[in-house]
Parts: C-alpha cells; structure tokens; sequence
C-alpha cells in the first residue's frame, strides 16, 4: 500500500533549500522550510546568494588553508566550525589539510572538466 505525498519540509532556508521547496511547490507539493536562524542566514549569506557551479572548484586547495585557519575560528564565516573535543572533526581536518596540496588539487580538477 502506498500513499501519495502531498506535504514535505525542507531543512534549511539557505539558497538550496528554497530553490528545492520552490521546486517541490511547483509540482504541487505543500513546503514547510525550516532553518534554525532565518532566509540565507548560514552559507547562503556568505556566497551571496551565487550558485555557480561553473565557477565551483574543490576546496581542498593550497589557498584555502591561508584563508580557511582564521574563518573556521570565525563566529561570523560561512564555514565556523566550534571549538570542541570531537575526535570526527580532528580526523576530518587533519585528512583536509593533508589533501589540500596543489597536486590533489588538479586531480580533482581534472575530475570535474
């Protein structure tokens, strides 16, 4: 027995979000958004508001480290990440910062053309 889906909720009001709840009422769904802060709050407000995949590279990139060391201690970044003991995030960061090299970088360049 299946039922047919007339309602969903869409976590997050950023740019995703509404371009899928917006989508998703044009085929007649009803959308509840749900976001924790507000419309564009998190990463929508510090991309604003771009979704360019042509311009999308891989972020682990040489470059980023410069930039990404003060952002992830930054309340106000897109990418702030709290200060916390959670050996996940550790392993996360540390396999980051060895895959942030200019060689891995083209690999994954290369990957996406």
């Amino acid at each position: 027995m299946s039922r047919e889906i007339r309602s969903v909720a869409v976590v997050g009001a950023g740019m995703v979000g509404l371009s899928a709840a917006f989508f998703l009422r044009e085929q007649g769904l009803e959308v509840t958004v749900i976001d924790r802060t507000g419309v564009a709050a998190g990463a929508s407000w510090g991309n604003a508001g771009w979704l360019t995949p042509s311009l999308a590279t891989p972020l682990p990139e040489p470059a980023v480290l410069r930039y990404g060391v003060r952002a992830l201690l930054s309340p106000s970044s897109p990418v702030y990440v709290p200060v916390a003991a959670d050996p996940n995030l550790g392993k996360f960061m540390t396999g980051f910062l060895l895959h942030s090299t200019h060689k891995a970088w083209l690999r994954a360049m290369h990957s996406l053309i």
